[in-house]
């Protein structure tokens, strides 16, 4: 990816004869299928980070590679965005994560069954990925048990946001994820990128994530909200379009996906389990 001319904290604390310097970057044969992307995770009451961390606080966005927060009002511009869904394990199952659809339609873990127990029935329900989504049926309303019209879907629907922080361009790009009680915020970020997209192009478009109070059975917990915050510099809008170019054809991936905050116990907290 060719470097644009943004000069962020770190280079400006640079010795001077490194901030002349013109050559490359950086000499590996990586690319971003190679790379792991950090998450922004929003903190919540139980999150591990307020017993490792000084800085951490309840309440503030933070980025799971550096462990360094972010604030609560956190400003960003979406490089691409994408649909996916999970297939988490109910609630007390060690196993966590039994399958993903990066692409929001193929399983990773294709024709595989699982055998689960969900909580208020008394015999295990099995769950079977098939060929695709929308084979499998996961996704929709009564897949979660099997036989009963209201149960909810067992596949998680999930939409990740890959943004570039025009605040914090050394932390750039990194990972936003929405489930269940961030859908509803998710469809209005993708409706205002949409309407907005008639006038200017998404990678001029600024937004703020700003952290709101919600409730759910188990108690309160922090969410997220998003309010268009005018358009960008030419610099970052040069940036953003050099990142969707170097991540278009990445598989790319959160480098926490599989830890603390995809827990039941995170889930329930956030009132994102519902059973």
């Amino acid at each position: 990816m060719t470097k644009t001319a943004v000069v962020t904290k770190e280079e400006a604390a640079l010795p001077a004869y490194l901030q002349s310097y013109k050559g490359p970057m950086t000499n590996t044969d990586m690319d971003s299928n190679d790379r792991i992307v950090p998450r922004i995770k929003l903190l919540q009451a139980i999150s591990p980070e307020l017993k490792a961390f000084d800085g951490a606080k309840e309440g503030l966005y933070w980025h799971s590679i550096l462990n360094e927060p972010l604030g609560s009002d956190l400003r960003f511009v979406v490089i691409m965005a994408r649909k996916s869904y999970v297939l988490f394990a109910p609630r007390g199952d060690d196993r966590m994560i039994l399958a993903r659809a990066p692409d929001g339609k193929n399983w990773d873990r294709a024709n595989e069954t699982f055998e689960v127990k969900i909580k208020g029935y008394p015999k295990p329900v099995t769950w079977s990925t098939k060929g695709s989504v929308a084979e499998s049926g996961l996704a929709e309303f009564g897949s979660s048990v099997p036989g009963d019209p209201q149960s909810p879907p067992a596949a998680t629907l999930v939409y990740e946001y890959l943004v570039y922080l025009p605040d914090h361009p050394d932390l750039s790009p990194a990972l936003i994820s929405l489930s269940r009680s961030g859908i509803k915020r998710g469809k209005d970020l993708n409706s205002k990128i949409t309407l907005r997209a008639t006038s200017m192009p998404q990678y001029a478009q600024a937004y703020r994530a700003v952290v709101t109070t919600e409730q759910a059975a188990e108690g309160a917990y922090n969410g997220w909200s998003f309010k268009s915050d005018g358009v960008v510099t030419e610099n970052d809008f040069n940036t953003v379009v050099a990142l969707a170019k170097s991540f278009e054809t990445a598989n790319f991936k959160a480098s926490d996906e599989d830890m603390a905050d995809d827990s039941p116990k995170a889930r329930a907290a956030t009132g994102d389990v519902p059973f």
